[in-house]
């Protein structure tokens, strides 16, 4: 989808918790390899103990909206997405978010498409914007906590992708802004869903037949059709917007937070050849995210040195059943640059190999 009229991310914000498991933490009681997860590129995953995921996301958004110079009363339209549900009363969590906000008169949404839950929430704010001109203020928000996660969050869901807590927010707006929205893409492969166990990935195995996720992530036809779908979304958005793949605007080229098998076996080979040195992996202190990865990326993107005005990013997304996003942004000198804030230090992004 080419993103016309204009449309930019005013700001983004990424909250986690002070609290960390240690891969020398998790090695001493038998959760992974301490040899395993250096390879994979993963120090450290934050914990969350004294939030509801709501409560999470509300730090989160707060920062975004001031830093776009928004309050809760200019948000037209809220998307929220999560993938772990931990099952915290009847409330669904875009109203509940919504009201902690203060909102009166937003419309809310949530959005599940498990970990890809952030770029959907995304695509589809851009796609509503679009549509409505009406709409100028979007609220886009992802949460997750994996305190409750049925298995050790080390193992994950699958080889190399162990599971941190955090929120993310981002505020998409018309006209100018850091970081304008040039494409978002999104292709699925509904056949890949029959090779996942039948179950919800997050929750307790119900019978003994299905398959442990860490084998269904070695199962070479899962990957080779997600690479499929990365690949489609990605030359999707430089065809849509007439950019080459060898174009030197893109500087950098940022995957979901998984470790360096994920992205050795499934990113990296999806690509364009021009654009595999390209990739930088922000996942070493927070681990997989959940649903918002995409939207943590983007926040650490802007929380960072500025990109050069003119430069581009691709932002990568993927989801189990399966789906992935492929958005590309352009960085703007826009008046009203995104104001830093007492956001948490941040790591720039490390090569992929």
């Amino acid at each position: 989808m080419r993103v016309t009229p204009s449309l930019s991310i005013a700001a983004a914000s990424l909250w986690l918790p002070d609290t960390v498991s240690t891969a020398e933490e998790a090695a001493a009681r038998g959760a992974v390899r301490l040899r395993t997860a250096r390879e994979e590129g993963i120090v450290q995953l934050p914990q969350c103990h004294d939030r509801t995921v709501p409560g999470m996301v509300l730090e989160a958004a707060r920062a975004a909206l001031a830093r776009a110079g928004r309050t809760a009363g200019d948000i037209d339209l809220l998307l929220h997405s999560w993938a772990f549900d931990r099952g915290q009363g009847h409330w669904l969590p875009h109203y509940r978010i919504a009201g902690l906000l203060g909102s009166r008169r937003c419309h809310a949404v949530g959005i599940r498409q498990e970990c890809n839950g952030g770029a959907g929430a995304l695509e589809a704010g851009a796609a509503r914007m679009i549509a409505d001109r009406a709409l100028t203020t979007v609220l886009i928000t992802s949460g997750d906590n994996f305190t409750e996660l049925h298995c050790d969050r080390w193992r994950g869901m699958a080889v190399g992708t162990p599971l941190g807590d955090g929120a993310a927010a981002l505020v998409l707006t018309r006209g100018a802004g850091p970081l304008v929205v040039e494409a978002i893409a999104s292709v699925s492969d509904p056949s890949i869903e029959s090779d996942f166990p039948s179950r919800d990935p997050f929750t307790p195995p119900g019978g003994a037949d299905l398959r442990p996720l860490a084998e269904v992530s070695d199962n070479w036809r899962i990957q080779e059709r997600l690479r499929s779908c990365l690949e489609r979304a990605a030359l999707q958005v430089l065809e849509e917007t007439g950019i080459a793949p060898s174009d030197p605007s893109i500087r950098v080229v940022l995957p979901a937070r998984s470790g360096r098998t994920g992205v050795a076996t499934v990113i990296i080979p999806a690509l364009p050849a021009p654009l595999r040195e390209k990739v930088r992996l922000y996942g070493s202190h927070t681990g997989h995210l959940g649903a918002g990865d995409l939207l943590a990326n983007v926040a650490d993107v802007l929380d960072g040195t500025p990109p050069p005005p003119g430069s581009r990013a691709l932002f990568l997304s993927t989801g189990m059943g399966s789906i992935a996003t492929c958005l590309l942004v352009r960085a703007e000198d826009a008046t009203g640059r995104h104001r830093p804030g007492a956001a948490p230090a941040r790591r720039s992004g490390e090569p992929a190999r």
